[in-house]
């Protein structure tokens, strides 16, 4: 995957002609143990205040994070190649970032690194993870502490070797804030998460509110340590989406419309076909999964086959944007301009044949395409 300077697109790989169509997937994983040492707190109209103090000198330390060990993300996205994915957030009082954290279930291995930046890019300090339990939060830190401003943004991320992540989204519609620490909305931030299309670098991008579950450890003060945050006395808030789901069928190489599991419904909007397009009666509407912007699109040249294979791609944004027939029958390897932001992805495919008999798939390679622009839909 090529890399460049430009603003970095997440790049995720949807199978339409492959043995297997990812949607999302169901993660429950086990919270962390508890830290007796530690106590959480709830501050009122807000989040979990994760507070550890130390008494290792004289100058006592408070230390806080945001979400305790006992909150469980509800969904994860397997995008099979390496991203950077975290936060934007500010503090109220000048202190110290002194670690990274984040949440991972059993399927994001490989070598993690935490990364602390300014809001405008310049790398603070970099961590890598070590003794990671196999799900739950795991927290690095950092070789010294990084002094940090007051109602100052800055961005906590790390990378994923394996394109896996904690993804919850409209999560940051409203901001939301732990003792000192502030994870400010999307309106307030110009975007908040962030994610880039390539582990290490700076993610400027952002995706529908959506949190990645990426912490902090912040001190207030000098002197000890931080411990790991413990889970609270009180019930985390829930995740502000359902938890979503995988499957994964075959394609056979014959004739036949592929079926998709009912254990995968999509999010369909109330009239699936747009002004235009083929009748749902031509051929399913395969759900794919839901699309990030500037994700790329796999699709598939074929060879081998008499007739015109054709698809018809329907994308939809949710509610307030009505949804767009882009690029009527499509001939397979052909780019396909799809648009917008959290979009729900639909195939529909027909056989026109222009001899006679039927058609059959003996062999086929894939492609990408680019995502463009995102579109006005109000």
């Amino acid at each position: 995957m090529p890399n460049s300077n430009k603003n970095l697109r997440l790049t995720a790989i949807l199978f339409l002609i492959s043995p297997a169509v990812l949607c999302a997937r169901d993660k429950l994983p086990s919270g962390s143990p508890s830290e007796p040492d530690n106590k959480a707190v709830t501050e009122a109209g807000g989040g979990i205040a994760v507070v550890s103090r130390s008494s290792a000198s004289a100058t006592q330390a408070t230390t806080y994070s945001v979400w305790p060990n006992s909150v469980v993300p509800a969904g994860s996205y397997d995008l099979h190649f390496p991203v950077e994915v975290g936060e934007k957030f500010q503090v109220t009082e000048a202190g110290q970032i002194v670690g990274i954290r984040f949440y991972k279930d059993a399927s994001n291995t490989g070598a993690h690194i935490g990364h602390l930046w300014t809001d405008s890019g310049e790398l603070l300090a970099s961590i890598t993870f070590t003794n990671e339990s196999s799900s739950g939060w795991q927290s690095a830190t950092f070789a010294a502490p990084v002094d940090i401003q007051a109602n100052t943004t800055y961005v906590a991320s790390y990378s994923s070797p394996t394109g896996e992540f904690a993804f919850t989204t409209n999560y940051f519609v409203n901001s939301y804030k732990s003792g000192p620490i502030t994870l400010p909305s999307s309106s307030q931030s110009g975007g908040n998460g962030v994610f880039a299309g390539n582990a290490g670098q700076f993610p400027d991008q952002t995706i529908g509110d959506a949190n990645f579950w990426t912490d902090i450890v912040f001190s207030t003060g000098s002197g000890g340590g931080p411990n790991p945050p413990p889970p609270p006395p009180t019930n985390p808030p829930p995740p502000t989406n359902p938890p979503p789901c995988k499957s994964s069928y075959t394609y056979p190489n014959t004739d036949e419309y592929p079926s998709i599991p009912p254990s995968c419904p999509p999010p369909l909007p109330a009239n699936p076909n747009p002004p235009g397009s083929k009748s749902q009666d031509d051929g399913p509407v395969h759900p794919c999964m839901e699309i990030l912007y500037g994700v790329r699109l796999q699709s598939a040249e074929i060879s081998g086959y008499t007739g015109k294979h054709k698809l018809n791609a329907v994308l939809y944004r949710g509610p307030g944007c009505q949804a767009q027939n882009q690029a009527d029958q499509i001939f397979f390897g052909q780019e396909m301009p799809f648009y917008g932001t959290m979009i729900y992805g639909f195939l529909h495919f027909w056989d026109e044949p222009d001899t006679s008999g039927t058609w059959t798939i003996d062999s086929f390679t894939t492609k990408c395409i680019d995502y463009s622009k995102v579109p006005d839909c109000n």
